[in-house]
């Protein structure tokens, strides 16, 4: 018998099926909510285990854990005082992942934008509400963009790696928020705890009705939808998307995919910058 016409064998043994891994060209409809489910029910089951390990009842720890952020109207606001900052930096941060660009710096834009709206607040405490809170937000929005734009320039520039410099420009944009709250911006009768004085009235976001919640809440979704539009009808989201799914494709059309980089950095940053601006206004009602 030739060589070529014996039967081909599976690695495992000769009674076990060949296996071929093949890629999908088309995504299930619905294997994004399958990943989403799956992905709850490993943590979940993961945690269960890592408290089975230290002795302590999984069910017991899973009532704790859903209680603590739904079991009350107090707990909900919290949970979703807490999504604001949380979601504009990931929101920026999925639009630089649509261009496969990794933009690790959202807390030090973060930071940034914290810093230009308190400079604001502390720098024209006269002015009124609806003047000083868009130009809270303007600066804000302003300096955590900025912040994107140094490895968008150092990546199309210098062909840096903008993993790292994203990453080593949180470090850079906290100790710069450090700075200013030990320092010049430190609230003489804090006690000596590193904050700035408490921004005034017109600084602050306001509260919606009788809760917890502020306004932010409502600039999340206005800002979500507005993405989703843009991403998904428009021109510039379809060429965002082109230009992830492969560069050289971006390049042979002509698209402008330097343009892209440098718009989706400075968008990414700005929305962190944002978030930095609620956190500070709404919640803390100071840089601290």
């Amino acid at each position: 018998m030739k060589p070529s016409s014996l039967p081909e064998v599976s690695p495992a043994g000769p009674f076990l099926p060949r296996l071929r891994v093949v890629k999908r060209r088309e995504p299930l409809t619905w294997g994004s909510w399958l990943v989403t489910l799956g992905a709850v029910i490993l943590s979940l089951g993961l945690s269960a285990l890592l408290l089975k390990f230290q002795g302590k009842s999984p069910l017991q720890g899973m009532i704790l854990l859903w209680t603590g952020a739904f079991g009350s109207l107090w707990a909900v606001e919290d949970c979703l005082l807490k999504s604001v900052p949380i979601f504009l930096c990931a929101l920026g941060v999925a639009l630089t992942f649509r261009l496969q660009i990794w933009n690790l710096g959202a807390e030090g834009q973060f930071a940034l934008g914290a810093l230009g709206a308190a400079w604001v607040a502390l720098r024209f405490p006269s002015l009124p509400s609806y003047t000083l809170l868009p130009a809270m937000g303007l600066m804000a929005s302003l300096t955590g963009g900025l912040w994107g734009l140094i490895p968008a320039i150092l990546k199309l520039r210098l062909r840096t790696n903008e993993i790292i410099v994203t990453l080593m420009l949180n470090y850079i944009g906290i100790l710069l928020l450090e700075y200013k709250v030990y320092g010049s911006w430190k609230d003489p009768s804090s006690f000596g705890f590193p904050m700035t004085p408490e921004f005034p009235a017109g600084g602050i976001v306001g509260l919606i009705g009788a809760t917890r919640l502020h306004w932010g809440i409502a600039l999340c979704i206005a800002v979500g939808l507005v993405m989703a539009v843009t991403l998904r009808y428009s021109r510039a989201g379809y060429e965002l998307r082109a230009s992830g799914e492969s560069v050289r494709v971006a390049r042979y059309a002509r698209l402008p995919y330097a343009r892209m980089v440098v718009a989706v950095m400075i968008v990414g940053g700005a929305l962190a910058g944002l978030a930095g601006f609620l956190e500070a206004s709404a919640t803390t009602h100071r840089l601290q």
